[in-house]
């Protein structure tokens, strides 16, 4: 038992409430996260408002990712118009089916390894 003032805490319990400070995601977990909200699209698409929504980032993160995402052929953008706007509409390729199937696994077996190890 570790003593921390005048609280025992056992190191898995102190472990618990160190992570806990530390819920940020990183990159795959934002990769995972738009890739996800594309996936789970209608025949039109997600724009890029419903991305930033479903993977909650900013408007700045969005444009990043998902430029990233297009140069690497992940995902891809269709304009199509809606009444006087003229919006673009972003879908998974192939390439981009196949990535979230392995960050999603991989990001659900970290998570897993993590709560068993330590939790």
């Amino acid at each position: 038992m570790l003593r921390l003032t005048s609280v025992d805490v056992s190191p898995a319990s102190w472990l618990k409430i160190l992570l806990a400070q530390f819920k940020n995601r990183g990159r795959i977990g934002i990769v995972v996260d738009i890739l996800d909200t594309v996936r789970r699209t209608h025949p039109r698409g997600r724009t890029k408002t419903q991305i930033m929504r479903g993977a909650r980032l900013s408007y700045d993160q969005t444009c990043r990712y998902l430029d990233f995402l297009m140069v690497c052929d992940i995902i891809r953008g269709e304009k199509f118009r809606q009444g006087d706007r003229e919006l673009v509409s972003y879908s998974l390729t192939p390439q981009g089916f196949e990535l979230f199937r392995q960050l999603y696994h991989l990001h659900t077996a970290m998570g897993a390894l993590v709560e068993q190890k330590f939790m």
